[in-house]
């Protein structure tokens, strides 16, 4: 009996151990199963994305098709097609922004399993951001003579060039292209002109500014004759009145026809050829600025005659008075 039992437990040993073994076994072949499957996994090739992008001024998003078996998605970009960024999502687009304006960008996409990316990239296409023109350039001004005009304006960061637009009747435009400033010459004289100006960069005109205006200075016609002084008249008006005496030369012309501005323009014009500006008359229908040189007096203004109102210069030679 005593060797029974000892026989028994041999053999329920014996039984353990082999449960042992099978069990030790059955996990082993458990683990390398699980390895096979993972080793598997690692080494199948995905297929290959088929990406396109839209784009901003600052910012471009691509979008692909899903890849089956694909855990996430690797986004290159690059500006030279060599050095590349890159961006990964779950998701099946991906949105990249603060990027230069009129910039032209490489991008393409491969499909990842465990970090790394399993796929072909997708083919490396290009995608250009939309250039953004600067607004309207500010401090625009216009100065003129009586044939052209200049206008200025500060100098716009970002503005490859600029555009000035012109016309007479704000509707009917002509255009120049600048680096700087712009003069239009050839002008009429007493005209007026509407003028604005917008930034250009990469071919593509930006907003234009606020039209302005700008009128043409009356242009002093100089003439020369015996008893005429050689200081001039209003261009653009008819001469309704003549009047000459000693030394005493005289222009009626109606008021209508000739604006303050044009009036004011002759004043710096006499100063120009050196008179000294004197007294100035406002009395009994007359308002006039009196003008002296050395050879001669020439009043300047506005007279009231007979009720109507006249625009005068009056010349005198002092040599003869």
């Amino acid at each position: 009996m005593k060797f029974k039992r000892i026989l028994t437990a041999a053999m329920a040993a014996v039984i353990s151990l082999s449960s042992l073994a099978v069990t030790a076994n059955a996990q082993a072949a458990a683990n390398n199963t699980a390895a096979v499957d993972v080793s598997v996994k690692n080494a199948a090739k995905l297929a290959q994305p088929k990406a396109m992008a839209t784009k901003t001024a600052n910012s471009i998003t691509v979008k692909w098709n899903k890849i089956s078996g694909a855990e996430e998605y690797k986004l290159g970009y690059s500006t030279d097609n060599k050095k590349w960024s890159f961006k990964t999502t779950k998701k099946t687009t991906l949105t990249v922004s603060g990027l230069k304006s009129g910039t032209v960008y490489y991008y393409r996409v491969g499909a990842m399993i465990n970090g790394k990316v399993r796929s072909d990239w997708s083919t490396t296409k290009t995608v250009k951001t939309i250039v953004k023109v600067p607004a309207a350039p500010k401090n625009i001004k216009a100065t003129s003579t009586s044939s052209s005009f200049k206008i200025t304006w500060s100098k716009v960061s970002g503005a490859d060039k600029y555009k000035v637009r012109y016309s007479t009747d704000n509707k009917h435009w002509t255009y120049k292209t600048v680096k700087e400033s712009c003069t239009v010459t050839g002008l009429k004289a007493n005209k007026k002109y509407y003028y604005s100006v917008c930034c250009v960069k990469s071919g593509k005109d930006g907003a234009w500014s606020k039209t302005a205006s700008v009128t043409t200075k009356q242009n002093i016609v100089c003439y020369k004759g015996t008893n005429i002084p050689d200081l001039g008249k209003f261009a653009n008006a008819k001469v309704v009145e003549k009047e000459s005496a000693d030394g005493l030369y005289g222009y009626l012309y109606n008021a209508s026809d000739v604006t303050k501005t044009e009036m004011n323009n002759y004043k710096k014009e006499l100063v120009k050829k050196g008179f000294v500006k004197g007294q100035d008359l406002d009395e009994d229908g007359v308002e006039a600025s009196i003008y002296v040189s050395n050879k001669y007096y020439v009043g300047v203004g506005y007279e009231v005659y007979n009720g109507k109102k006249y625009a005068v210069i009056v010349f005198m030679d002092l040599a003869k008075i």
